[in-house]
């Protein structure tokens, strides 16, 4: 009687663990369930093993455009960053991950709880096309993001103010991504420049623009927030600062 009944609690405790099971479908699975679209999708990801902007048991956030319609935000990532990064069945989806709104929904972001660095991956739909973002190397433990608003420097220069920044520990940057918000985190204007300097609202160096808006203008002597994402080639940010400053 014993013995059955020990057989029985073992059969109990391993169906518990079974049904426990959560079943993570590999990113080759899903792009090969859907059309996929060959139009980009823009992600990154900042963080460090202590947590991003203190936020210890999320040391990682992965931002990303989402356009028009998007929908079906998801992450899938790989188990190191020893896996191939261009192997989509290397990658699997964590799941009930939700995004959240920055810039009151201008882009949005994954908040991720993973202490092992590896290869993400951001997808959504539009329609009934799928758009995956490029690889991101998450490497939080071993090259942690710098937030040092010393990095930046800006002239008022009336409403168009003039920013400048350094490369900080890091200088494999390839591209510079730029914010000008309000205090309540409307996106004025969202700009990408390989140049480490840019002054709104000038295209001239300006190689990818998500501003909402045709020619935005700032109202004088106002205050408001600069944001500057520093973006190697792998997407990782290595420098994220969050400064304000003011018109004149």
């Amino acid at each position: 009687m014993k013995t059955k009944h020990i057989l029985a609690v073992l059969f109990v405790g391993f169906a518990f663990v079974s049904c426990k099971k959560i079943n993570r479908e590999k990113l080759s699975e899903y792009s090969a369930a859907h059309p996929v679209s060959q139009e980009w999708l823009i992600a990154c990801a900042v963080g460090n093993e202590d947590g991003y902007r203190g936020e210890d048991t999320e040391p990682i956030e992965v931002f990303f455009y989402p356009e028009d319609e998007a929908r079906s935000f998801r992450y899938f990532k790989t188990k190191n960053l020893e896996a191939d990064p261009n192997d989509f069945s290397q990658y699997k989806e964590i799941k009930e991950l939700k995004s959240e709104e920055v810039f009151n929904g201008a882009l949005r972001k994954f908040k991720v709880d993973e202490k092992k660095e590896h290869w993400g991956i951001v997808t959504y739909l539009v329609a009934d096309s799928l758009r995956i973002s490029d690889p991101i190397k998450i490497q939080h433990v071993s090259r942690k993001t710098e937030k040092d608003e010393n990095l930046v420097t800006y002239v008022a220069d009336g409403v168009n103010p003039q920013f400048s920044w350094l490369d900080g520990t890091y200088a494999e940057n390839v591209i510079y991504f730029q914010v000008i918000s309000s205090l309540d985190g409307d996106l004025i204007s969202g700009t990408y420049t390989e140049d480490k300097f840019f002054q709104f609202y000038d295209l001239s160096n300006v190689v990818i623009n998500i501003t909402p808006t045709f020619n935005p203008t700032l109202t004088s002597k106002q205050t408001f927030n600069f944001t500057l994402m520093s973006v190697s080639e792998d997407n990782w940010v290595n420098v994220a600062v969050n400064k304000e400053f003011n018109t004149q």
